[in-house]
C-alpha cells in the first residue's frame, strides 16, 4: 500500500510484468537448437543458414521486448497508484506479449515467407497497442492527481505511431518482406531511451 495514499501501488504490477517477461525470454531462447549435425560438416555458410534466421528473430524479438518492459517501469513510476483498470489494461499488454515467442518461431522458421512475416507484425503490432493503452490509462491517472506533463502526454502519439508502423510492415509483407525487416528494426528505436520521467512530475 502507498504510505502517503493508502493505496496499492504498483510494485505488484511490476513484478507479476517481470515475471511473465522472464518466462517468456526462456521459452524463445529455448526455441534456439543447436545444429550439432552442421556443426560435424564444419560448414559456416550451412551453419549460418541453419542458426541465422532463428538467431536474427530471437534478437530482434528480445530487443522489443527489453524496451517495452524498460518504458513499462518507466511508466509504473509516473501511475499515482494501481487501480483495477491499470491491471486489466496491463493484463491485456501482457497477453499481446505473451504471442510473442509464437511469432518469433515463425519467423525464425520461414524468415521468407509473407505470412510469417505479416504475422511478426501483427503481433508486435498489437503488443505496442497494448503498451500505448497503458500510457493512456497511467497518463488519466496522472492526471487526475495533478499531474499534468504536457511532453508526456504528446508521447502518447509517439506510441500510437509506433503501432502504426507495426502495422504497415505487416501490410508490406505482401509486397516485399525486406521493407517489413526495415520496418521492424526501426520501431523499437522509438523507444530506446526511457521518456516518461517519475512519479513527481507535473
Amino acid at each position: 500500500m502507498s504510505e502517503k495514499s493508502g493505496q496499492p501501488t504498483t510494485a505488484r504490477i511490476e513484478a507479476f510484468s517481470d515475471g511473465v517477461v522472464a518466462i517468456l525470454i526462456t521459452i524463445m531462447i529455448l526455441e534456439l537448437k543447436v545444429p550439432f549435425a552442421v556443426l560435424e560438416h564444419n560448414s559456416l555458410p550451412e551453419l549460418l543458414r541453419s542458426v541465422g534466421p532463428p538467431l536474427l528473430s530471437y534478437v530482434l524479438s528480445f530487443i522489443a521486448i527489453a524496451i517495452t518492459l524498460l518504458n513499462h517501469h518507466s511508466l509504473m513510476r509516473i501511475a499515482p497508484h494501481a487501480t483495477p483498470g491499470l491491471y486489466w489494461v496491463n493484463a491485456l499488454l501482457l497477453f499481446f506479449m505473451s504471442l510473442i515467442p509464437l511469432a518469433t518461431k515463425a519467423l525464425g522458421d520461414n524468415p521468407s515467407g509473407t505470412l510469417a512475416v505479416a504475422f511478426y507484425g501483427v503481433i508486435l503490432g498489437a503488443t505496442s497497442v497494448g503498451f500505448t493503452l497503458v500510457h493512456a490509462y497511467v497518463e488519466t491517472l496522472a492526471a487526475a492527481h495533478g499531474r499534468v506533463n504536457p511532453r508526456r502526454r504528446r508521447d502518447i502519439w509517439i506510441d500510437v505511431l509506433s503501432c502504426a508502423v507495426y502495422f504497415l510492415g505487416a501490410a508490406l509483407a505482401f509486397v516485399s518482406v525486406y521493407l517489413s525487416f526495415a520496418a521492424y528494426v526501426g520501431v523499437p528505436t522509438i523507444y530506446f531511451i526511457p521518456r516518461y520521467g517519475n512519479r513527481s512530475e507535473t
